[in-house]
């Protein structure tokens, strides 16, 4: 049998591997967790940006769009989203873009804001402006808008299904 003798050297040594294993195992999860971060963050900008291009491509066929809604798959979204920023896009004026929305997304008075990273699908409904607003279940959306003045109106409905308000 072989006796193994431990030296105050050999003890120090071994702290010394400990501390550099951990110093990797650190520097290795840094790097992932920035990696997820920077992932997260280019998955938000996609999102922004199919957003955008399903708001554009409503409002350029908005009778059809009121029958067959562009639905936009999907989305993780993150912070603001104005009516100002959808009317610079697509040409609508603020007053004719309505938002409705569900769990999780808080409408304010200049959009919808959502305060955690949500993924969700958002609806959106065109139609023009001249039809009667009365007969249809929009006016329940409408609270202080008034339609007069949009030959064109979108509803952006997000985390929300639009089938508890059209059959």
């Amino acid at each position: 049998m072989k006796l193994v003798k431990h030296t105050e050297r050999g003890q120090a040594f071994e702290v010394y591997r400990l501390l550099i294993a951990f110093i990797i195992a650190v520097a290795v999860m840094s790097i992932i967790i920035v990696m997820v971060q920077k992932t997260n963050k280019e998955s938000i900008l996609l999102s922004y940006q199919n957003l955008e291009q399903g708001f554009i491509s409503a409002t350029k066929s908005p009778g059809t769009s009121s029958k067959m809604p562009f639905v936009i798959e999907d989305l993780k979204l993150k912070g603001m989203i104005t009516k100002k920023k959808l009317s610079t896009i697509s040409g609508l004026k603020e007053e004719c873009i309505i938002f409705d929305a569900g769990p999780g997304i808080e409408k304010t008075d200049i959009g919808v804001e959502i305060n955690k990273i949500l993924k969700f699908d958002t609806t959106v409904y065109c139609n023009f402006g001249n039809v009667d607003i009365l007969e249809t279940p929009i006016i329940q959306l409408l609270e202080n808008n008034t339609l007069e003045n949009c030959p064109v109106y979108c509803i952006v409905f997000m985390n929300k299904n639009p089938k508890d308000i059209y059959p």
